[in-house]
């Protein structure tokens, strides 16, 4: 699986039978139910996923030149740490998927409208920030 012309077998884990003879059985698992948090990874934090960028590597760092081409931390809803999770998966050509915690997403709307749109208070920072990423009008003619 994910196999293909472009991409040969994990060097990292490879799957083997144990040398058993006997069929696999089909079984069922409930993925509802329970109460969240309780796969048993408790105590587990965004920054020991995201881990340290020096030998011995940790964390999603234990990825680096390894040749994935996408890269999850699951669990990790800690948006302070996903400018870090973007620009490893940038540094590595791997498509990270930044994943948040339920209802961060309305949370996080909220406050980008409030900072926005909300107060005048700050207003010239954020007037200056806007101009600053527009393109120059002789910069947008000469693309056309």
């Amino acid at each position: 699986m994910g196999q293909g012309p472009q991409r040969g077998p994990s060097q990292i884990v490879v799957a083997s039978d144990g040398g058993t003879t006997s069929a696999p059985s089909a079984f069922d698992w409930a993925f509802s139910g329970g109460t969240q948090g309780s796969d048993g990874a408790s105590g587990v934090t965004t920054m020991q996923l995201v881990g340290v960028d020096v030998l011995p590597r940790l964390g999603m760092y234990a990825l680096r030149g390894q040749g994935c081409s996408i890269g999850v931390l699951a669990d990790a809803g800690d948006p302070t740490q996903y400018t870090v999770q973007a620009e490893f998966g940038l540094s590595e050509g791997l498509y990270m998927v930044l994943n948040m915690l339920l209802g961060a997403l309305a949370a996080m709307a909220t406050s980008t409208v409030a900072y926005w749109v909300g107060s005048s208070s700050g207003s010239a920072p954020k007037n200056d920030m806007l101009y600053r990423s527009t393109p120059p009008a002789a910069a947008v003619s000469k693309s056309k």
